[in-house]
């Protein structure tokens, strides 16, 4: 489950490029999630300006968060990005969150950027024994959801050309690889659409940071929102869906 939750909170941050992305605007993104004809959740995703406590005026603190509550499953998931923003180093991270309440199970787990020591240091809050080599960092490679985030400041050429990029996830690196967007129509709610669609996948990451194939479509006009998103894993298939439309 944690995994499918992964795949979610990725999907729902890290693929809505825009052609002109106000870094000084804060956002909110809602959707629902369905497994098959099921909804099975909810999800949101916040962009605030001026970062975590930091008194930075550059800085910015990412949200993606995933939650439901049924007799099954009491679910509420939460990946926080804290950083700053500056003169060729947009989306600079100091800190990766992981905040996760999957029934009896928690977790409060931390990645944090050193810039003087040149490290990412992992830290569970919740159990002292989980622990993990810190990993070399450059200053430049980004956790995932700043590096998803900082794709969409690229615009549509982005989207058009496709890519790859390494992040930091929990305890480790790995890369995400974009394909080139391609058009194409989608039925949402018994409107047809056309978007952008766009397949993102993992590589080298090994089976912790395994989170599957996902495809998403977006808006084709100026904003590129993202009004689909469909996550294969070994779970089966979901869909998130833009609460309310437009599409």
């Amino acid at each position: 489950m944690r995994r499918l939750i992964l795949t979610l909170g990725l999907w729902l941050l890290g693929t809505m490029p825009a052609l002109a992305f106000d870094t000084s605007t804060g956002e909110v993104l809602r959707y629902n999630v369905y497994w098959g004809p099921l909804e099975v959740g909810h999800a949101q995703l916040q962009y605030v300006p001026q970062g975590g406590g930091f008194g930075d005026p550059s800085g910015y603190t990412l949200t993606a968060r995933v939650w439901d509550s049924t007799v099954f499953l009491d679910l509420d998931d939460t990946w926080r990005a804290v950083g700053s923003h500056a003169k060729g180093a947009m989306f600079k991270p100091i800190r990766y969150e992981a905040h996760q309440h999957e029934n009896d199970y928690k977790a409060d787990k931390v990645m944090a950027f050193d810039a003087h020591d040149g490290k990412v240091v992992y830290t569970n809050h919740i159990d002292a024994h989980d622990t993990a080599k810190p990993v070399a960092w450059d200053g430049k490679v980004r956790d995932v959801l700043s590096a998803l985030y900082a794709w969409r400041t690229q615009g549509l050429d982005a989207i058009k050309a496709g890519g790859s990029v390494p992040v930091v996830g929990l305890k480790k690196e790995f890369t995400l690889v974009k394909t080139p967007g391609r058009q194409e129509a989608v039925t949402l709610r018994g409107q047809d659409v056309k978007v952008w669609r766009v397949d993102i996948s993992t590589r080298g990451s090994g089976k912790h940071e395994d989170a599957g194939v996902w495809t998403v479509r977006l808006r084709d006009d100026a904003s590129l929102v993202p009004v689909q998103i469909t996550a294969d894993t070994k779970f089966g298939t979901f869909r998130a869906v833009l609460a309310g439309g437009p599409y």
